[in-house]
């Protein structure tokens, strides 16, 4: 047998597991995880509207882009895809977007 192990697929190849056997907090671990899925679907009800409104822009875009290049505006066609890429990503976010699911819950990190 050879050290380097040439003849497999992948020569070092290792696994590792974990198995967890200690369930008397489970209930407490699924409690949290369905108070952070709440509040992760109340936060995108809140974003749902600039979500649409940032969908019909897109749309709104491509629409006008591909008009131009019917025509055989490449140009044109190319300074729409610079104005989309100019819109800052923030005008999605709101303050609640900046903190951590740690912050949300009000844990200090």
């Amino acid at each position: 047998m050879s050290l380097c192990r040439d003849h497999e697929r992948d020569p070092w190849n290792y696994g590792y597991t974990r198995r967890y056997r200690n369930v008397g907090d489970q209930d407490a671990r699924d409690k949290m995880v369905a108070d952070e899925a709440r509040t992760n679907a109340t936060g995108m009800k809140a974003k749902q509207p600039r979500l649409d409104a940032a969908m019909a822009r897109i749309t709104k875009l491509s629409e006008q882009q591909a008009a131009l290049m019917q025509k055989g505006d490449a140009v044109g066609a190319e300074a729409l895809v610079f104005i989309g890429s100019e819109w800052p990503v923030d005008s999605f976010m709101g303050p609640e977007d900046k903190l951590s699911p740690r912050q949300r819950r009000g844990i200090p990190s």
